[in-house]
């Protein structure tokens, strides 16, 4: 049973890092697109994602997973074991993505204005 546990365990991970590679690429491309426009986006972009992620991460260790009684309720335990893996391999994605969004509100580059041409009156 323990094997079994472990696939279930194993199809969580996997789902996680699909949908977290998802989430940071699109992320990334989000942050590189407002680099050119925004001041201090990629250090911004990396504290921000640092942050978040380890919010996240302690937000699922802190979550009450259902109690699983030794020799039975493996239904409970899959789902528990599954959840888990789900939950923590997504949470790198999800706080890259919120990083990216929340660096929409940095402050603009300066932009030079080109000179005007003399007048020649």
């Amino acid at each position: 049973m323990g094997v079994i546990l472990l696939a279930g365990q194993l199809a969580g991970i996997v789902g996680g890092v699909i949908i977290s590679t998802i989430l940071t690429v699109l992320a990334v491309t989000l942050a590189s697109k407002a680099a050119t426009r925004r001041k201090h986006t990629w250090w911004f972009f990396g504290a921000a994602t640092t942050i978040l992620a380890t919010i996240l991460i302690l937000a699922v260790n802190a979550y009450p997973w259902p109690t699983v009684r030794p020799g039975s309720d493996y239904d409970i335990a899959m789902k528990n074991l599954f959840f888990s893996g789900l939950a923590y391999t997504t949470c790198p994605g999800v706080a890259a993505i919120l990083a990216a969004v929340a660096t929409l509100v940095l402050p603009k580059k300066a932009v030079l204005a080109e000179p005007r041409p003399p007048s020649t009156s």
